[in-house]
């Protein structure tokens, strides 16, 4: 949850990062879909997914890599390749990684100016929100460390 006034009018992703996003998910809800809202669109993109990651940092559900996701201003989402069945109450992270040339600008929440605020103030606590650098696609278990902005993602 981020408070309204919060809300940037877009941050422009970086080529081969993964962003995720802590939210809470319920027992027995099915999530198809996962999206964010585009403000500019992006290009040249040879990979863009998004993905479900347990508070473990595991990934448990995807969508395929569509190259036409974040081409078009507004809110867009993915399907998920299977179903993802939520299994138990509780934080899971909503994440999305794009790689190509120009990333797309989407909704953000802003954390301010030190990166320390995507995470509780003790180091070993669940992340906010987070990202992983340098990945060519989502990784199976995500080493992140903390963002200074956090997407503003939705499920189905």
């Amino acid at each position: 949850n981020h408070d309204p006034r919060s809300l940037s009018t877009g941050k422009i992703g970086t080529t081969q990062i993964v962003h995720g996003n802590l939210v809470g998910l319920t027992a027995g809800d099915v999530i198809t879909r996962v999206g964010c809202c585009f403000t500019v669109v992006g290009s040249g993109l040879t990979l863009c997914r998004v993905g479900i990651y347990d508070v473990n940092l595991n990934l448990v559900a995807s969508s395929a890599s569509d190259t036409t996701f974040g081409t078009n201003l507004g809110y867009a989402s993915l399907p998920l390749s299977s179903p993802f069945v939520v299994p138990y109450n509780g934080p899971f992270y909503l994440a999305d990684l794009y790689v190509g040339t120009t990333m797309p600008t989407y909704l953000a929440a802003l954390g301010g100016v030190i990166s320390q605020q995507s995470q509780l103030p003790d180091s070993n606590s669940t992340f906010l929100y987070w990202q992983q650098t340098g990945q060519a696609d989502l990784p199976a278990t995500a080493t992140p460390i903390a963002s200074l902005h956090s997407h503003l993602y939705y499920a189905q």
